[in-house]
């Protein structure tokens, strides 16, 4: 399983009641400052030095368009493993199993190729004789 080394910015971030319950309200969501600002009731100039605090340890990610007005953010991937360890396992026993099953098909594709030439090599021989 891989494992979330937690630096002193993160812990920081993780300190605050308020930030982690913006990290659960942001939870497979990409909201921006006024939504989150209304769901968790927060006024929006806190909510800002919030999410900066948890941008900076790297929980949370702003997203920006050109040409757009608001700034949305979502979790990362840190984030998204705080909140469901169980999600990593998940990903890694799938990243394993088609690993698995594409060296499998490598080892196929090789065996068949064999067969193939071991034939054309038997007939050829047979020609000679």
């Amino acid at each position: 399983m891989s494992k979330i080394t937690l630096d002193m910015h993160m812990f920081k971030a993780l300190a605050s009641e308020t930030r982690l319950d913006i990290l659960k309200t942001l939870d497979g969501r990409k909201l921006c400052l006024n939504e989150i600002s209304d769901k968790i009731n927060l006024n929006k100039a806190t909510l800002h030095e919030h999410l900066s605090k948890l941008n900076e340890a790297g929980l949370v990610k702003r997203k920006e368009r050109m040409g757009h007005k608001w700034v949305y953010y979502t979790l990362t991937w840190k984030g998204e493993s705080l909140l469901h360890p169980e999600n990593t396992r998940i990903v890694i026993m799938f990243s394993a199993t088609f690993i698995s099953l594409f060296f499998g098909f490598i080892n196929i594709i090789n065996l068949l190729m064999a067969n193939i030439n071991y034939n054309n090599l038997r007939m050829c021989i047979n020609k000679r004789k």
